[in-house]
């Protein structure tokens, strides 16, 4: 497909998906079109030749077994590091400020949640891992392709008002930026990912 080609598809996609996020609502509109844009924005510059071919560059399905125990190693280093931080930030302000994390997300539609465990994983590590990490390590090599991407990660998670989270996700950037590079595929990344993000819903919402 030709960059033209390309544009034009990826311009028609985000007005598609502007009109349905605008039906639904205005939660959509700032949870879920962020994340949108960022899986076309990923598959825009990641498309190559075919399909099956993008999906081979970024490691998709490639070792089974390799990617089963990165996505193992990535899931206990994600849980371990939550649990650090809370006991190295322990106070009553730390306390509040995750609590307004729990809180917010209750207050979420149950279609935000599912997509926040089913979706947004994988928009996310197409974008900052396969995208991000994959172009910045090529140019500046890996600390910093690994580095940058993490802080744009927990930036963008500012919406929380949470400098916890803020920090904590910096954190799990590292984590899943490094366990792409060792595994060369994007599925392990996914994989804890989503199994993080439903455990945090579990916990959050009291399921």
């Amino acid at each position: 497909m030709s960059q033209e080609k390309k544009f034009f598809l990826f311009i028609f996609i985000i007005l598609i998906t502007a009109g349905i996020l605008s039906i639904l609502g205005n939660v959509a509109i700032f949870i879920l079109g962020p994340h949108f844009v960022i899986f076309f924005v990923a598959m825009f510059f990641l498309y190559e030749k075919t399909l099956s071919f993008t999906l081979k560059k970024i490691g998709i399905p490639g070792d089974t077994k390799k990617n089963i125990i990165y996505a193992i190693i990535g899931l206990t280093a994600i849980v371990v590091t939550q649990i650090l931080t809370g006991i190295v930030l322990s106070s009553p302000s730390a306390e509040e400020d995750i609590k307004q994390v729990y809180d917010l997300i209750k207050q979420l539609p149950a279609y935000v949640l599912i997509f926040a465990v089913f979706f947004a994983p994988i928009s996310e590590e197409l974008f900052f891992r396969a995208l991000l990490v994959g172009a910045l390590s090529k140019r500046f090599g890996t600390t910093i392709g690994i580095v940058a991407p993490a802080v744009l990660f927990g930036l963008v998670h500012i919406g929380y008002g949470s400098y916890i989270q803020i920090l904590l996700t910096f954190f799990v950037g590292i984590i899943l930026g490094y366990i792409y590079k060792k595994s060369n595929s994007v599925l392990p990344g996914i994989i804890a990912h989503m199994i993080s993000n439903a455990l945090s819903v579990l916990i959050s919402t009291g399921m």
